[in-house]
């Protein structure tokens, strides 16, 4: 378990707690008022603004950023991914490569059947 303001971190297993925290492995929950940041998080990241290179689990805040692939999904009102492979459910939603379902005002999937929707697009 962790806790800091700021957390700067190698790995964590079980629970990190605190204002921000930018960490290498998250097995578990990542919770922080400002941002969470991971390299690889396996688990849920809660945070006014989560990032992460590589996501398994659930990103909740009002920004959420998974530059290389996220399993999983992604709610707050602006999700990116680089690769999705879930769901994407916010005011804008946007990936490279969708495999899954995105719910949203404008949702943007560079690989969909249209590269930009109202309320829903997915490609499966």
């Amino acid at each position: 378990m962790g806790f800091g303001i700021p957390n700067n971190s190698s790995n964590i297993s079980g629970l990190e707690l605190g204002f921000g925290s930018k960490l290498d492995i998250v097995n578990g929950l990542q919770l922080n008022i400002a941002y969470s940041n991971a390299d690889r998080i396996n688990g849920l990241q809660i945070s006014l603004l989560n990032k992460n290179n590589y996501s398994n689990g659930l990103q909740i805040g009002l920004r959420n950023i998974s530059y290389e692939r996220m399993n999983g999904l992604q709610i707050g009102l602006i999700n990116t991914a680089k690769e999705l492979h879930g769901l994407q459910i916010g005011i804008i939603n946007k990936t490279t490569t969708l495999k899954g379902l995105q719910l949203g005002v404008f949702n943007s999937a560079d690989n969909g059947v249209f590269a930009a929707m109202i309320i829903a697009n997915g490609r499966f």
